[in-house]
């Protein structure tokens, strides 16, 4: 699927390839569990950058929204959690015909609430560097997460 990230930049999966990525899926005007989750990435990200090969991961979260986040929403969401676009992009699918599937993909279920939210699950994701989906673990544990990543470089 292609992508746009916060710069408005497009890119896919397929750019990946050959590096380990981490991958959370959320929305910005979330105030339950997507700062959380996205805080979680956040510790991993300083996680990885003092571990040895930590800069051969990157991060990637993706909005489930992507009417509304805009890459000029994402640019400001992204300065919140210091995700750079490059060692973490956050972005939105281009494409909505294709965010069932990829969300389905990767086990995400986000059903609109009728008042302009979002109910959905949460997880970090790890897909490793054949771009298939390795791992799925509790985005309340990033430095479990962080340590299982230590395990793959």
């Amino acid at each position: 699927v292609a992508l746009e990230d916060q710069g408005g930049r497009i890119f896919r999966f397929s750019d990946y390839h050959g590096r380990l990525l981490v991958v959370d899926f959320f929305y910005t005007r979330c105030v339950d569990i997507c700062p959380i989750l996205n805080d979680a990435m956040a510790e991993i990200r300083d996680a990885l950058a003092a571990m040895s090969g930590g800069s051969d991961v990157r991060l990637l979260s993706i909005s489930f929204d992507p009417r509304f986040d805009t890459p000029e929403v994402l640019s400001g969401y992204a300065r919140v959690f210091d995700a750079d676009g490059t060692g973490w992009r956050v972005a939105r699918i281009r494409n909505q015909a294709q965010l069932g599937v990829l969300l389905e993909s990767f086990g995400i279920v986000a059903i609109p609430d009728g008042r302009g939210g979002f109910e959905h699950n949460g997880a970090i994701h790890v897909v490793g560097r054949d771009g298939r989906l390795r791992a799925i673990h509790d985005y309340q544990a990033p430095r479990f997460v962080a340590q299982r990543i230590r395990g793959m470089l």
